[in-house]
């Protein structure tokens, strides 16, 4: 599982972005679509339409190469689990994702 934190500031640029396909542009656009406080999977997303598993993957991995969303690892809440979670942090343009910004310079 997966918790999205959302950084949506320019609407209009993963839409006219050319280095993003239409399948990309479509998981952003279905991320960010999401409710607040969900928790979505690959496996999850998958279902929702006809690409499959590793074909969201793909797109999640080249949306995270092209600056898009940014995943960090953290320890969830129980100390006594030593289960780690997965943070994505979803960008509508990568200038504004500082994470990335930092990875350029």
């Amino acid at each position: 599982m997966m918790a999205i934190i959302k950084n949506f500031e320019n609407q209009i640029h993963m839409l006219v972005d050319e280095n993003l396909s239409y399948k990309e542009i479509g998981l952003l656009i279905t991320l960010f679509n999401a409710p607040d406080d969900c928790n979505v999977s690959i496996d999850l997303l998958a279902s929702l339409h006809r690409d499959g598993r590793d074909s969201v993957a793909r797109s999640m991995n080249s949306l995270i190469e092209k600056g898009y969303i940014f995943r960090k690892r953290v320890h969830q809440d129980n100390a006594e689990s030593r289960r780690m979670e997965m943070i994505y942090e979803i960008y509508s343009d990568p200038i504004n994702n500082s994470h990335f910004s930092e990875k350029i310079i």
